[in-house]
């Protein structure tokens, strides 16, 4: 590393010195590289034995490679972007000057923000409300919030246009990974940049920030100036604005008139697309073109554009990509039905590492709450002080974000997917369900979604990387499929019943051959099917009853069960 970057900052420091830049931009990095070859060359001269010493300097080196990198990764940006600014900074200076030389007039400096479109609809009110809390003396700080794709930047572009709304808008979209941390300089040079236009107003607009990650990426471009605000559009609500607009979606009749413009239908058209097909978009501007005109499916693989408006709700810092694979195990679960936390929480301990209280899992759950791509409902307002107090709470998402993550995670072949959903409706079956005799999958998710038409036999699924198996059904009476047997990693296992009657399941069984099988959650099912096929499982921790019919299941088979599951330790209903 030190090799490669070496050359670079040579010529950075040869360019400061002619240029007459500040020393002490690269300063920094000299001395870290310095240290760095200096910790090399003690390296170099430890004894192979010495553990301690070797240990030691290893992580003083890593430390270093850190501090470098994060140099060359924030700092470095930063200093280009304060040279690009001081170049426009001077660069407007000149021009000035030189129409200062053409008229006695100071000529007014303006950056316009781009118009909205031309059609437009839905956002009149929006509009005006905005427009009002823009004008309000108070207001020097306002947030406007909706899921992406509702029209927020749209939005922000219309009160520009306002002749109430005077002065020099400026607007800035802001990257997920902006970040600003020790150099200040750069927005320095953008409020000398503002202070140019004063005393005129200025509405600052930071188009799609980032919200959640340190520093309050808004409060660093606070700057004490007069007739000054400022407008920031993020997908994420948060408490730290005073001043929050939450922007709702379309209702039905424009989206009905937003879907016919954007498919260039006209009044009187032979084709109108079912209603319910508009209202299941909820109004969002590229939510209209997600319905295919001859089956009404989601048809990403064919629109490059709505899958990346779509993708962009799924960006998340570096530190924070635990969450994206949080969202991505929502798919496993049926459309339109409640899942609960208690089950997410299992999950996500098993296959994203997080802990088994559920601590991390709801801050999770409340994230992607606030990032509109789920919803957290919580059974209690004082949930929080009471233990275990997400057992009766659930979690519901958008069959749209649904369909992504279940896109998101079919971009590989079958065999090489790490999570592996399957909806089977009626007999319709996957191609490779009816070709393959027996299908060898790396997954360690397996979902396996079948209605209450279904009555096919089971492919003989190969799945000895699966560690949660999620099995969701409408039948009253459901067997386990005999793959199961052969999970040998298999931890986790849920069984939900999404039909009216409870379920009677058979082949419970085929669980006693399974190793690891540490938790298991029933929905929906007759407990009685359980007790009277009750099987050693020795490593079993949990069973999860979610509306299960007990009545006296375990009343004549009390010591049984113990004898049965003998590391049992919690039971939840």
């Amino acid at each position: 590393m030190l090799d490669s970057v070496a050359p670079t900052v040579t010529d950075i420091e040869r360019l400061n010195q002619q240029l007459n830049r500040p020393a002490e931009e690269t300063q920094s990095l000299i001395e870290e590289m310095t240290k760095s070859v200096e910790l090399v060359r003690k390296c170099l001269q430890i004894p192979r034995r010495n553990l301690y010493l070797i240990v030691k300097y290893s992580s003083k080196l890593s430390k270093l490679e850190e501090d470098i990198s994060r140099f060359c990764q924030v700092d470095l940006q930063l200093h280009g972007a304060r040279a690009r600014l001081e170049i426009l900074e001077r660069t407007i200076h000149i021009g000035q000057r030189m129409d200062s030389i053409r008229s006695a007039e100071t000529p007014k400096v303006s950056f316009a923000v781009r118009e909205p479109p031309n059609f437009t609809v839905g956002l009149d009110r929006p509009m005006k409300e905005l427009k009002t809390l823009l004008l309000k003396e108070e207001v020097k700080l306002l947030l406007l919030t909706a899921p992406g794709g509702c029209g927020k930047t749209t939005l922000v572009q219309m009160p520009c246009q306002d002749d109430q709304i005077k002065g020099a808008p400026f607007s800035f979209s802001v990257s997920p990974k902006f970040q600003i941390e020790k150099n200040e300089d750069a927005i320095n040079q953008l409020s000398q940049l503002l202070n140019h236009i004063t005393p005129n107003p200025i509405l600052l607009i930071l188009d799609d920030v980032w919200l959640g990650s340190e520093p309050f990426l808004p409060e660093k471009f606070k700057f004490d100036l007069p007739n000054y605000k400022i407008l920031v559009t993020s997908r994420t609500a948060c408490p730290r604005f005073e001043f929050t607009y939450h922007l709702k979606p379309l209702n039905d009749v424009d989206a009905m008139t937003l879907f016919r413009h954007s498919a260039s239908l006209k009044e009187g058209s032979s084709y109108i697309p079912p209603e319910e097909d508009i209202k299941k978009a909820e109004g969002k501007v590229w939510h209209s073109r997600l319905m295919n005109w001859s089956d009404g499916q989601f048809f990403f693989n064919s629109d490059t554009e709505l899958l990346d408006n779509l993708q962009k709700s799924l960006e998340f810092p570096d530190d924070k990509v635990n969450i994206k694979n949080c969202f991505m195990y929502l798919g496993s679960f049926p459309e339109d039905q409640r899942i609960p936390a208690a089950a997410l929480i299992d999950m996500w301990a098993e296959l994203c590492e997080l802990d088994e209280d559920g601590i991390h899992a709801i801050a999770i759950l409340e994230e992607l709450t606030n990032r509109n791509l789920a919803r957290l409902v919580m059974a209690r307002k004082d949930a929080r002080e009471v233990k275990s107090y997400y057992n009766e709470d659930f979690v519901t998402q958008h069959d749209i974000l649904r369909e992504l993550s279940m896109h998101q995670s079919s971009r590989e072949s079958i065999g090489q997917r790490s999570r592996l959903i399957i909806n089977i409706s009626g007999t319709n079956l996957p191609k490779w369900w009816t070709e393959q005799k027996q299908q060898l999958i790396s997954a360690r998710l397996l979902s396996i979604s079948t209605d209450e038409l279904f009555s096919s036999s089971w492919c003989n699924i190969q799945g000895s990387e699966v560690e949660v198996l999620v099995l969701n059904f409408h039948t009253k009476n459901y067997t386990l499929p005999e793959f199961v047997e052969k999970m040998d990693k298999l931890k986790d296992l849920i069984v939900n019943n999404y039909g009216f009657f409870h379920s009677k399941i058979s082949n419970f069984q085929l669980l006693e051959s399974l190793p690891n099988l540490k938790k298991i959650k029933l929905e929906k099912v007759s407990i009685s099917s359980f007790c009277n096929t009750l099987v050693l499982l020795k490593i079993l921790k949990k069973i999860s009853l979610f509306m299960c019919n007990i009545g006296e299941a375990f009343e004549n088979c009390t010591i049984q069960v113990l004898d049965a599951l003998p590391n049992l330790t919690e039971i939840k209903h």
